[in-house]
């Protein structure tokens, strides 16, 4: 599938801006997700987006979101969340510890954008949001995982958080 006009013009900024994720920014392919109200990747590099919400940001936005896009693949945070028992084969397999792993993930993914004063839209999660500590005492997302009271594993997630299943799994 070609990438639709918005995600087009993102993927110059963001190639611009990080030239050296150039071969992976180009690897996600893209996947119409109606009503996803946000963007998402998956272990297979399908860069899930929402054509409203990709018409609403600003093409520097979608670059910055393109750009965190990516540092969910470089956090291998598919991978990590199968080696968790989390998921299996793309497939979230504890629906609840998979609400708690998608905010975790959220800030490794968040943080170099903070570093780079690159503004994401919406309310993006930071290290001090799940933690209350400040960001300069980083720790993966398995570690905040098991960090929590059991309690807490199970608690309900907040608004900014993506759906469970993918699109391509609602239908």
């Amino acid at each position: 599938m070609a990438y639709p006009l918005p995600l087009q013009a993102a993927r110059v900024i963001a190639n611009n801006d990080h030239p050296y994720l150039n071969a992976l920014m180009r690897s996600l392919q893209p996947v119409e997700c109606p009503g996803l109200g946000t963007h998402a990747v998956d272990q297979y590099l399908r860069l899930y987006y929402d054509p409203v919400v990709a018409t609403k940001w600003s093409p520097q936005e979608l670059a910055n979101v393109l750009y965190h896009e990516t540092w969910h693949v470089i956090n291998n945070h598919a991978a990590r969340a199968e080696a968790l028992g989390i998921a299996s084969h793309g497939r979230y397999t504890d629906l609840a510890l998979a609400e708690i792993w998608r905010i975790a993930v959220e800030p490794p993914a968040n943080e170099p954008l903070r570093q780079e004063n690159l503004m994401l839209p919406g309310r993006p999660i930071f290290w001090q949001d799940i933690k209350g500590q400040p960001a300069s005492r980083l720790f993966g997302a398995t570690e905040y995982i098991d960090s929590l009271p059991a309690n807490e594993r199970f608690r309900a997630a907040g608004s900014n958080i993506l759906p469970l299943i993918p699109c391509q799994l609602l239908g």
